[in-house]
């Protein structure tokens, strides 16, 4: 008999359901708008040293190889922060991991940062260790929405 409540329950519910996951928790919405913003300083900054790299090439073309390619690096850099925060707005199955991948390796950047004297690696320590500490502490909400969010689409 619990059988036959649970279809009904969940059938009611699925208007709920569907309204939850139209509405991504503020977490997510925090990592994912983080990272897009993210993403723009590093394009921006990629694009500085794209384009500055012809200027420098007059007095060290070594140099001009260089801004060249960290340049095409953190463009490279931007690419994947937008893509991966566009998968976890979405609750695409990979964003989550994608994401906690990315904020594992930023703070990673931001231990070396701190460990060279970097005050810059104090702020980064603080903020991906706390949307690590997030992601990691909130997969099973992500995989019940991800999975709402396939069972409200139409077929």
């Amino acid at each position: 008999m619990s059988n036959q409540q649970q279809p009904s329950g969940s059938t009611a519910a699925t208007p709920a359901g569907k309204e939850q996951s139209d509405s991504l928790p503020l977490g997510f919405r925090l990592t994912a708008t983080t990272l897009a913003g993210f993403s723009l300083l590093l394009m921006y900054a990629g694009i500085v040293l794209v384009s500055g790299a012809s200027e420098v090439a007059a007095y060290s073309s070594d140099l001009s190889t260089s801004f060249t390619l960290v340049g095409l690096l953190l463009l490279g850099l931007s690419a994947g922060h937008l893509g991966t925060a566009y998968g976890l707005w979405t609750l695409k199955p990979w964003g989550r991991k994608a994401a906690f991948g990315l904020v594992v390796v930023s703070l990673t950047g931001s231990i070396l940062t701190l460990a060279q004297g970097g005050p810059a690696g104090v702020y980064g320590l603080g903020l991906y260790g706390a949307m690590a500490w997030y992601l990691h502490d909130n997969e099973t909400q992500y995989q019940q929405l991800h999975q709402q969010n396939q069972s409200s689409r139409p077929a």
